[in-house]
């Protein structure tokens, strides 16, 4: 017979919904100004690239500022399943919904 302990369930869903940000926190916010600053980049960067033979992609500073575009936009997809959501007046935090 199995049996059902809901205070262990609370527990752990309480312990899962502390990895969720709030979206209007300090931290979250730097994160969303650094992710403009990548945009940027790609917005001038990307369009750009068809002139390759025109201009020099091959230097340090570019190769170290789209490493790091490409590494912040892989970790943002994967960050963005633990921030919560503004719904009906109100901020959701728990995964569950």
């Amino acid at each position: 017979v199995c049996s059902f302990d809901e205070e262990a369930l609370h527990a752990l869903v309480s312990s899962r919904d502390r990895c969720i940000v709030h979206p209007s926190s300090r931290g979250r916010m730097f994160w969303d100004m650094a992710g403009i600053g990548f945009l940027l980049f790609d917005i001038i960067a990307v369009p750009l690239q068809a002139f390759s033979s025109y201009i020099d992609f091959e230097n340090q500073a570019y190769f170290c500022t789209s490493l790091a575009t490409s590494v912040y936009w892989a970790i943002d997809m994967f960050a963005a399943f633990f921030v919560g959501y503004h719904t009906r007046g109100s901020v959701e935090l728990s995964r569950r919904k």
